[in-house]
Parts: C-alpha cells; sequence; structure tokens
C-alpha cells in the first residue's frame, strides 16, 4: 500500500500545544484533516492534565511558551514511566529556527524531524 498521510494518520491520538491560538487552530485543523483525533490545548498544564488522563500516540509542541515551555513539557514526558506514556513519540514546533533550539528540544527528548 502506498504511504499516505491520510491512512499514517487516520485515528491517531495527537495531543496539540500551543499557546499562540491561531497556529494551535491551524495545526488542530491539519491533523484533523487527515483524520488524526486531535486535542489541542493551550498551555502545558493543561497538556499534562489531558496527557496522564489519556496519554496519546503522538505529541505536537511549540516549543516557546508563556509560563512553562515546550521544552519543559517534552523533558516532563521522559520522566514518566512506559506505561504512563513516557515514551510516546513528541515533535517539536518552533517559528525559532536557531541551532541552539534544534539541539534544545533534542535534549528535552524530541524526536529529530
Amino acid at each position: 500500500m502506498p504511504f499516505s498521510p491520510y491512512t499514517v494518520l487516520k485515528g491517531v491520538h495527537i495531543l496539540v500545544i500551543d499557546d499562540e491560538p491561531d497556529s494551535l487552530a491551524l495545526t488542530t485543523f491539519v491533523l484533523a484533516s487527515v483524520g488524526a483525533a486531535v486535542t489541542a490545548v493551550n498551555c502545558v498544564a493543561a497538556a499534562q492534565t489531558r496527557f496522564l488522563a489519556h496519554p496519546p500516540q503522538l505529541v505536537v509542541s511549540d516549543l516557546v511558551m508563556l509560563g512553562v515551555a515546550g521544552y519543559d513539557f517534552m523533558a516532563w514526558v521522559r520522566t514518566l514511566s512506559p506505561a504512563d506514556g513516557g515514551q510516546v513519540p513528541t515533535l517539536a514546533l518552533t517559528a525559532l529556527a536557531r541551532l541552539q533550539d534544534c539541539q534544545q528540544s533534542l535534549q528535552a527528548g524530541s524526536m529529530p524531524t
């Protein structure tokens, strides 16, 4: 079967975190349009609550947010046991394109992209 995002993401539970409303809405729309089951939150505290209640299959997080950053959320996920979701893949999104941002997200436990 050929690769298609419509089949790859269909039904995948994705937690999206972004404190910028337009970015959150766009990311949610794009992922939902290819069949993902998206939970969208605008802060790390809400993300932690949702994550513990129902660990997603993938996390997509902005890195720089007011208060607690996406870096901190990803590092928090990695402190959890595998049974609690500590090995869930995380994908970092950012408008920052500096080398140190990439390095910091990898140190926090994000997947390289």
